[in-house]
């Protein structure tokens, strides 16, 4: 059996190739091509291979690619996508480099621990979910996650109260999401959008705006006398 760890990019990969006592036999910089991967892995043509490389944006992409070319060579290769979440070792890893993680990952994939791996869907599922995603032309951003900073997101959390009470905008959003799933969600809700607000403003080099809805007749006006004049507007 021949063991690969793998640290993936966009462009390139770095390859760490072992036997299952960890001699080295080819590691090395690989661009993301059929062709390119093909005659860098040539020297092991009719082999088993166990690929191993961190969750990443191309993941998938990788796996399906290293999968297509084992199967042109006639390599039984089997090629895991492991949770870079949790291999905590190389997330950790003070001295991070290429070389390093793939040796890490070529060292994990000869263990026998019991590896953190993510599921990759096969194609047909992959393309309901981005089916069902773009439906009836409105995109579907997905569950509001938990990771990232716990104090930023405190700190827009409490943002977020501040502005339900004076941005009509933020206001209408959380009693539309209150409606249906709480004020707890819809306060998280809030914080996403002016979160999503304030990268606008950034990117565009903008200030966040005030906007003044429509005049008011006098009685209208003076029904209304007790809630926010202004909405407001980004980007």
């Amino acid at each position: 059996m021949i063991y690969a760890g793998s640290d993936c990019h966009v462009r390139n990969s770095f390859y760490h190739i072992s036997d299952e006592g960890g001699q080295v036999l080819k590691r090395g910089r690989c661009p993301n091509t059929r062709a390119d991967l093909a005659e860098f892995l040539a020297d092991f043509e009719g082999e088993s291979m166990r690929v191993c490389l961190e969750s990443t944006t191309n993941s998938r992409a990788m796996q399906r690619m290293l999968l297509d070319c084992g199967r042109h060579m006639g390599v039984d290769m089997t090629v895991n996508v492991l949770d870079a979440r949790k291999l905590r070792i190389i997330a950790e890893s003070v001295a991070k480099c290429d070389k390093l993680d793939a040796k890490v990952i070529n060292e994990l994939s000869r263990s026998n621990l019991s590896l953190p791996t993510c599921y990759m869907p096969d194609d047909e599922e992959f393309a309901l979910r981005e089916h069902l995603r773009d439906s009836d032309s409105k995109r579907y951003r997905g569950g509001i996650t938990k990771r990232g900073s716990n104090h930023l997101r405190h700190v827009l959390t409490e943002a977020a109260w501040m502005a339900v009470g004076r941005a009509p905008a933020y206001s209408d959003l959380f009693v539309r999401v209150q409606q249906r799933k709480g004020k707890l969600t819809a306060i998280v809700a809030v914080a996403r959008r002016m979160l999503e607000d304030a990268w606008t403003m950034l990117k565009k080099d903008e200030a966040f705006r005030m906007v003044a809805p429509p005049r008011l007749t006098s009685s209208a006006s003076e029904s209304r006398c007790d809630q926010t004049v202004a909405s407001s507007v980004a980007g």
